[in-house]
């Protein structure tokens, strides 16, 4: 991409102050690109997955044990445990979906506990928590009421409770909106939310008509909002994403995050493949992103690119896969779960089944659906600021980018170093090294140039970039630009203003 010239970008300065960061979405900071790519990047699986399987036959989640129709995994800070609330169905019924509780001290190892809450089979030895379905789960942490710390969300209904645990009834708790909700998705309290009447926010999908082929109707997102969590009203820019707008023909669910100012959506991009299996072909979907400014207008970021691929043929997740609800971020790595699905699953949704589907069980000359197939619950993990970075675009050679203005404004509030998150490097062959200039001439100040700049090759979130003319307080000029080179296959996650 060839590079624009210096000083005609019509993009909103960066704010110069302490703790100004940016990150690489829709490059509205970046004015200047040469050589250099806007890559997402994939997510790794852990070796140990999948991290929660299917219980024993005799047990209640014998067929499914993953994040579906209840699907939130956190983190709380008080037990310093990971937490889990899952769907589960055992191999006898396989129709009739429960919620069960896992967790685990380090979000590899999980455990089910005996809670002795719910009866399946004549016995409560089990971790079911009830048999409520399409939940999601919060931890509000500003609630004041103890019992109301844990609060769980169906599209019409809410419960609350203290532990996570033991949960009061659903009480009704209506979502107002333009369309006919079908399911709810995610359910989260949003602190970064600059207007209180839109702090608790719902994300549902419900029905549209489809532009393709496929299925004639297809999920559409809506969100809804609430200052309370019990008066809810829907957005009149419904949909925030659609699956007409993208290339995917279903995107089932997503997981909808704040971030560091920001939306961020990972969503699960579904496809038909026409291997003669249904109506339609056999339900296939991977997870990628997409990104907005305000919460509601999403773009799809690089979307022939995924963040967490399917499993390969014969896996335990080389079908498709089911994206939780929430991110977890802790000690600068993202915490990423999902629900995967084998080639067993044929035909999901039911709806995809038809006259001679050639997948018929030999027992009951019935075709199979999705509900017949396994499900266990997978973990993959990122850095912070790992989902997108700048790159050489052949990341063997070189190439540089340069922001849009910084105003550094007055010299109390002006930042005292850059700082990168920077990954992917090796002395001498991948690095990065940075400078400033001036932002009307695009030309290196004095003490701040690229060779005065030390070459970096440290991987870290928060590396700092060095000059000989010393820290960026010490800048005369109130508007400069900051110019990015690098070399080989680094990677730059995000920089800061420190």
């Amino acid at each position: 991409m060839a590079a624009k010239r210096a000083g005609k970008s019509k993009a909103k300065p960066i704010a110069g102050r302490r703790g100004t960061e940016v990150l690489f979405f829709d490059l509205a900071e970046i004015d200047q690109i040469n050589r250099v790519r806007l890559s997402v990047c994939q997510a790794t699986k852990h070796p140990n997955n999948p991290v929660m399987i299917p219980g024993d036959k005799d047990k209640w989640d014998s067929a499914q044990s993953g994040p579906w129709s209840m699907r939130t995994v956190l983190y709380d800070p008080d037990m310093k445990k990971f937490r889990c609330w899952y769907t589960g169905t055992d191999i006898a019924v396989k129709a009739k979906w429960y919620n069960g509780y896992a967790e685990s001290d380090d979000g590899i190892v999980w455990h089910k506990p005996n809670l002795g809450l719910f009866s399946f089979e004549g016995s409560k030895r089990n971790n079911i928590i009830n048999d409520a379905v399409w939940c999601s789960t919060v931890l509000d942490e500003s609630e004041r009421k103890a019992d109301r710390r844990y609060k769980s969300k169906t599209v019409h209904l809410m419960a609350y409770s203290a532990d996570g645990l033991h949960w009061s009834r659903y009480e009704p708790n209506r979502l107002n909106t333009l369309e006919r909700p079908a399911d709810l998705v995610t359910f989260i309290r949003d602190d970064q939310e600059p207007n209180p009447a839109r702090r608790y926010k719902v994300v549902y999908q419900y029905y549209t008509k489809s532009t393709k082929p496929g299925p004639e109707l297809v999920r559409a997102k809506g969100i809804a909002y609430s200052r309370d969590g019990k008066r809810w009203r829907g957005s009149k820019n419904n949909p925030i994403l659609s699956p007409n707008d993208g290339f995917e023909q279903e995107n089932h669910f997503v997981m909808y995050v704040p971030y560091k100012g920001q939306y961020l959506t990972l969503y699960e991009c579904g496809w038909y493949h026409p291997d003669g299996t249904g109506l339609f072909g056999r339900y296939s979907a991977d997870i990628r992103l997409a990104h907005s400014r305000d919460g509601e207008k999403f773009q799809r970021v690089n979307p022939h690119e995924v963040v967490l691929p399917r499993g390969g043929a014969g896996e335990w997740d080389g079908q498709f896969l089911v994206i939780t609800d929430k991110i977890i971020i802790k000690d600068d790595l993202m915490y990423i779960y999902y629900c995967g699905q084998d080639m067993g699953w044929t035909s999901w949704p039911t709806s995809n089944s038809a006259p001679g589907n050639r997948f018929i069980d030999p027992k009951t000359h019935k075709e199979t659906t999705g509900c017949t197939g396994r499900s266990a619950m997978g973990l993959a993990t990122m850095r912070v600021d790992g989902f997108t970075c700048m790159q050489a675009v052949d990341a063997h050679s070189w190439g540089t980018f340069t922001t849009v203005p910084i105003n550094l404004g007055a010299d109390k509030a002006r930042p005292r170093a850059l700082t990168v998150n920077l990954g992917n490097v090796e002395a001498g062959r991948s690095y990065l090294a940075a400078e400033v200039v001036s932002a009307g001439t695009g030309k290196p100040i004095d003490g701040f140039s690229r060779d005065d700049c030390t070459p970096i090759a440290i991987d870290g979130t928060k590396v700092p970039v060095r000059w000989k003319g010393g820290a960026l307080s010490r800048l005369k000029a109130k508007r400069v630009r900051i110019r990015f080179y690098l070399y080989g296959a680094a990677k730059l996650y995000s920089f800061r203003l420190a």
